[in-house]
């Protein structure tokens, strides 16, 4: 199923919470803690209400259509414990940007990273490694 880039949180919350009708309140949006994308078709816009779900832990983005771009929306999850951007257009440059937001806020926080099948390279990695020195992070680059 293809949603929308607008509402596309509010449609997974609903299916989360076996919610179709009615207003979503903040309570609803707190209840959430992991969010499972994998194989969908997402685009960078469709992250754009990430930052409605304040409890978000685990965030599966592989084999999606996210880039770099859809990178900047992730910054907005401060207590993510757990991210796959395995099989995404995501590049060194990507994370790169992110670094500063990581080494403020994730830091002690996200334990697992993957990224198997992205673009990032081998150094890349090794630079997000010193960035997030408690975070374990699983990558195939061979760059």
């Amino acid at each position: 199923m293809i949603f929308g880039a607008e509402g596309f949180v509010d449609v997974a919350v609903r299916k989360i919470l076996n919610k179709p009708r009615g207003e979503l309140s903040a309570e609803d949006y707190e209840k959430v803690t992991d969010l499972y994308l994998d194989d969908s078709r997402i685009s960078d816009a469709c992250l754009a209400g990430l930052g409605k779900l304040p409890w978000l832990a685990k965030l599966h983005l592989g084999v999606t259509g996210i880039t770099d771009k859809g990178l900047q929306q992730v910054t907005r999850l401060r207590r993510l414990t757990s991210l796959n951007l395995s099989g995404t257009q995501t590049s060194d440059a990507g994370l790169k940007e992110l670094g500063r937001w990581w080494r403020w806020f994730w830091r002690r926080r996200l334990e697992r990273l993957f990224l198997f099948n992205t673009r990032v390279t081998k150094s890349g990695v090794e630079r997000l490694r010193r960035a997030l020195p408690n975070c374990t992070i699983e990558h195939n680059s061979n760059k």
